[in-house]
């Protein structure tokens, strides 16, 4: 008994002890296994980090290539791979940016709006004022001067956060371009003397060679073309050194014009050729729409209009809207139809003339409008309308003379611009000498390497026949153990082939049974199968046939008529040539009468089967289903459907005569509309009119739902409001509606039983006062406009409809308005800008509905009607309607 005292509490302290040392190795275990988990995680996120990073630089290296169509794959690539932000902002940029030197306006404005989306989210200004000069870039190229503007203007207020130079000097390039296209050449030359302040002095971008292009663009309006073509070519030293390979184009082409204005074509000639050439290795079309254009301009100099209408084919093949550098399609319009003039081309010189009238459109540009309206003062003259001409030429002049007044206050030097020029012109050259020193210092070194090289080869050389001489020698005791593994390589590979034999001797055991199954299951299946050969025999039929259609083989066989060919009137070697062509099955339905005379309904499917060798049918093999008690099946639906239709159209009829005449409302207003086009046969939309107590009363609703419940809902309105207007009298809209509701929550039972939220209608109401012109409003979720002086002024209503709507008891209001003449009142459902349609496949909404409204106010109401229904149907397209449409319209005369 003393023991098992003294043992019983070692027993209990040990296991104790056990227990501890367990549970903190447990707890070991569980630390290090979480450890080992976010040191992976850590991993991976780092190796996917590093190949996205990669992946991003090998975009860059592309587009630094001009490759832009592998650039833009690469680009893809990244957007659709990774979910990074900064990286899904950063790759929006750079292939906007990329799509817009390229000749891509709309995609440069889709995917720089994406960037702007994800930027909004990450509130960064820099990157922000980065998206806002892409914007102001496409606005500018699209001659929106208003937007362009509003942009620039928005860029101005957070100049002084901006901490990213290219994006500064990117910002002063736009605004220079955007004040000359503006006429403002000292503000203009001005902007761009902050921009080639911003660049940094080691590093050459291409903004700065686009700041010169634009300098020397000015001296050539100038007529200075020294100073033009040196800033040219300067500025082409840029482009070429950084291979910015669209930017070369341009700049080539800028000379080409300019050699053109000093009449040395053959030097023209070359520069068109060199911009011609870049543009067939980028393949991009702003680049080769560049470099055609300056070519045929070229080819009018030389009078050769065969080769200059070649070359010209972005104007003559497409629309100018579509353009991708409009200042050189001006110029180059404007040139075909100098030529034309010049040729007494009368008919060819107005079709050019009207393409450079499009193009300035929405212009501000004073040398293009002085070209533009000369070149039209020359098609007057030569079609005798002096008086016309006359008035031309004096506004070309005067814009001339504008411009010339505009260009006389320029005066770079006076601006400090030429210092700094100079100062990145030198430094321009000194990387050039910099460069040619060090390929002088490569080639140098070169040398040596080959000197080196040589002695290299030579010891080689030695070592290679000493290696030989060790090698034979080895030969001849190294023969005898390949020998032994060649013998030993072919005894396994007579194993595997031995091994290999057996396995497919079991493989085609079991296709045989397979096959067995198979034909098991062709006999006895219920569908006829019926096999023919090359020329429309029948070779083989299966039991599911006989007892189908009452035939044996032997029939069939003995009689071509009987079978397929009698209950399938069709030309089988008529099939079998198809087949020569398209090699696919061929599907079709039949109704046939068996050997019984029985009436049955199969469908056939015609399979051919290809000969292994010379790839010609050898066999067609026919599989007829009896579908009989299918189709009876669908003639009964179609049955059933043409009943239900012809309900809900004798329900239609019902309605469209408890719905008010529009005569009503036409006696006192002729110029008013109803447009209504119903969801299905029958419409939750409705609307209806009174003239009660010297007013005239005009609702407009839209029930719960559509199609038969919502037309339930309509008659119960239509009902209740003669119940209101013309048994009682009452014509306050907001009184109107109090009773609609009391009365459709009675009729509905939802004071009593569990209420729906969406059992109700919306609805707009006015009563029109004729004799002192005030129209009294209430709505009930549904507002209304009035048109006046071109502006639209919005009644709104209550946020509660008719019906009950979470206990809500307070009254509906009610508002007063004096109407004008000439105004326009539009009533309306939601069914118009809720249609889902347009490019997006989303609702039209509000805005857009609006602006459908404008544009057709001051239409007649026919017109009125025709605007409403072509802008629906555009926007819907092949979108399904989703709800009833209606909208009013009365205009007070």
């Amino acid at each position: 008994m003393v023991i098992f005292y003294i043992h019983l509490p070692l027993y209990i302290i040990s296991v104790g002890f056990l227990r501890i040392i367990k549970f903190i190795l447990t707890v070991f275990a569980v630390l290090f296994l979480v450890l080992h988990v976010s040191a992976e995680r850590k991993r991976i996120e780092g190796k996917l980090a590093s190949k996205m990073n990669a992946d991003y630089e090998e975009a860059v290296g592309y587009v630094r290539q001009s490759n832009y169509v592998e650039a833009e794959k690469a680009y893809k690539h990244i957007l659709a791979t990774y979910d990074d932000d900064m990286m899904q902002i950063k790759t929006s940029l750079r292939i906007a940016e990329m799509y817009f030197m390229s000749g891509h306006p709309d995609s440069t404005m889709y995917y720089t709006r994406k960037a702007h989306d994800n930027i909004v989210i990450r509130d960064s200004v820099n990157l922000l004022f980065h998206v806002n000069n892409l914007f102001a870039w496409v606005y500018l190229t699209k001659n929106d001067f208003h937007h362009c503007d509003s942009i620039l203007q928005k860029s101005l207020s957070h100049l002084d956060t901006i901490t990213d130079p290219e994006a500064i000097a990117k910002f002063y390039y736009i605004a220079g371009k955007y004040a000359f296209a503006s006429n403002d050449f000292v503000t203009g030359v001005k902007v761009l003397q902050n921009a080639s302040r911003e660049y940094s002095t080691d590093i050459i971008t291409p903004e700065y060679g686009r700041v010169l292009l634009l300098i020397a663009q000015m001296y050539q309006i100038k007529n200075d073309f020294d100073l033009a073509q040196k800033n040219a070519e300067e500025a082409l030293m840029i482009f070429e050194r950084q291979n910015f390979g669209v930017s070369k184009i341009d700049a080539y082409c800028s000379l080409g014009s300019m050699y053109i204005q000093k009449n040395d074509l053959n030097k023209a000639f070359e520069c068109y050729m060199s911009a011609k050439k870049v543009s067939d290795t980028l393949q991009t079309k702003r680049g080769s729409e560049t470099a055609d254009l300056g070519l045929a301009c070229w080819y009018l100099e030389k009078n050769d209009i065969q080769s200059a209408i070649e070359h010209g084919y972005p104007i003559t093949e497409s629309e100018h809207e579509n353009n991708t550098n409009p200042d050189v399609w001006f110029d180059a319009t404007i040139r075909f139809g100098e030529y034309y003039i010049n040729h007494d081309d009368i008919a060819n010189a107005k079709i050019y003339a009207e393409k450079a009238r499009q193009m300035c459109e929405g212009t501000h540009s004073w040398l293009k409008l002085s070209v533009l309206t000369r070149l039209q003062g020359n098609i007057s003259y030569k079609s005798k309308d002096y008086r016309k001409a006359a008035n031309l030429f004096r506004i070309s002049q005067l814009y001339a003379d504008s411009l010339a007044y505009n260009l006389r206050l320029v005066d770079i030097d006076s601006l400090g611009m030429m210092p700094e020029l100079k100062r990145q012109s030198d430094m321009i050259y000194m990387l050039a000498s910099e460069n040619d020193s060090k390929t002088s210092t490569i080639e140098d070194n070169t040398s040596t390497i080959n000197r080196q090289r040589s002695s290299i080869l030579s010891l080689a050389g030695l070592f290679v026949i000493g290696f030989i001489l060790m090698f034979m020698l080895a030969w001849s005791f190294l023969q005898k153990s390949r020998d032994n593994k060649a013998l030993t390589r072919i005894n396994a590979k007579i194993a595997q082939q031995k091994e290999e034999i057996e396995v497919q001797r079991e493989n085609l055991l079991n296709y045989t049974m397979e096959l067995e199954r198979m034909s098991l299951i062709v006999r006895e299946t219920d569908n006829a199968i019926r096999v023919f050969d090359s020329n429309g025999h029948t070779i083989w039929v299966n039991s599911g046939y006989s007892r189908l259609y009452g035939y044996s083989l032997e029939d069939l066989q003995n009689d071509d008529s009987l079978g397929f060919s009698k209950v399938n009137p069709i030309d089988i070697k008529k099939i079998i040539k198809t087949w020569d062509t398209e090699r696919q099955s061929i599907e079709l339905e039949s109704q046939i009468s068996n050997k019984w005379n029985i009436k049955l309904w199969v469908q056939t499917t015609l399979s051919p089967i290809f000969d292994v060798n010379t790839m010609e049918i050898s066999q067609l093999i026919a599989i007829d289903t009896n579908i009989t008690s299918l189709k009876k099946a669908q003639q009964d639906i179609l049955a059933m459907n043409e009943e239900i239709t012809s309900s809900l159209t004798y329900a239609k009829r019902i309605q469209e005569a408890m719905l008010s005449p529009v005569s009503v409302l036409t006696k006192h207003y002729p110029n008013s509309f109803c447009y209504y086009k119903p969801r299905s046969i029958v419409s939750g939309d409705f609307y209806w009119m009174a003239e009660q107590s010297g007013r005239i009363v005009v609702v407009c609703a839209d029930s719960t739902g559509h199609g038969v419940p919502g037309a339930f809902l309509s008659l119960i309105g239509i009902s209740l409001l003669s119940k209101i207007v013309n048994e009682r009298g009452i014509v306050q809209p907001a009184i109107v509606l109090n009773r609609l509701r009391m009365n459709v929550i009675n009729y509905l039972h939802q004071a009593t039983a569990e209420p729906s939220a969406g059992d109700g209608m919306d609805m707009s109401i006015i009563s029109i006062d004729k004799k002192n012109n005030i129209m009294e409003f209430a709505g009930a979720m549904t507002p209304m406009y009035i048109v006046r002086d071109n502006k639209v002024i919005e009644l709104k209503p209550d946020r509660m409809p008719v019906g009950y709507y979470d206990n809500e008891n307070r009254a509906f209001s009610s508002s007063k308005i004096a109407l004008k003449h000439g105004d326009q009142l539009y009533m309306f459902t939601d069914g118009y800008y809720d249609q889902f349609g347009g490019s997006d496949g989303l609702k039209m909404k509000t805005n857009q509905f609006k602006s459908v409204l404008m544009q057709c106010h001051l239409k007649s109401n026919e017109e009125q009607v025709a605007i409403l229904d072509k802008e629906w149907n555009a926007w819907r397209s092949h979108y399904d309607q989703i709800d009833d449409v209606l909208v009013m319209g009365i205009r007070i005369e």
